[in-house]
């Protein structure tokens, strides 16, 4: 799912053929996308029925703002028990550093190290993470969920 208007920022990041850059379209060859407006009801309608027939749901969201959406883990479980819920991002949830930029993603986006090959690299092994945290809870699903 992507914002309304703008998009996924890596369509139009680096060199592009037909307006959406190599990077995009490497990154998401053989996928669909849809825009879906948040703020309103009837895009989290969109969402929560999507994540009730989803194997995998990931969201990358500052911490706090998916549960305020009504799309947290326990929202979206409730209709979809063996749903596989990722949650990433650049920012820490509880602790001293609650809501600062604590990821190099994060850090290469905005600090004295911001370039874009850079975040790219880290934006790209954080991924790759987060794909083998889902396959894992994919694997491991049949075997917990009755």
């Amino acid at each position: 799912m992507e914002p309304p208007g703008v998009g996924d920022i890596g369509r139009w990041v680096g060199p592009a053929i037909g307006g959406v850059s190599a990077m995009a379209q490497i990154a998401n060859r053989g996928k669909r996308s849809i825009a879906v407006d948040l703020q309103k009801e009837a895009g989290r309608d969109v969402v929560r029925r999507l994540a009730a027939r989803a194997d995998v749901f990931v969201q990358n969201f500052r911490p706090g703002v998916i549960e305020r959406l009504g799309l947290g883990y326990d929202a979206l479980s409730a209709a979809n028990p063996q749903l596989v819920y990722v949650s990433i991002s650049g920012f820490e949830a509880l602790g001293p550093y609650d809501g600062r930029v604590l990821t190099w993603i994060g850090w290469c986006r905005c600090g004295p190290a911001a370039t874009p090959a850079a975040a790219a690299y880290y934006q790209f092994t954080g991924s790759i993470s987060f794909e083998l945290a889902a396959a894992a809870g994919g694997y491991r699903r049949p075997r917990t969920v009755a």
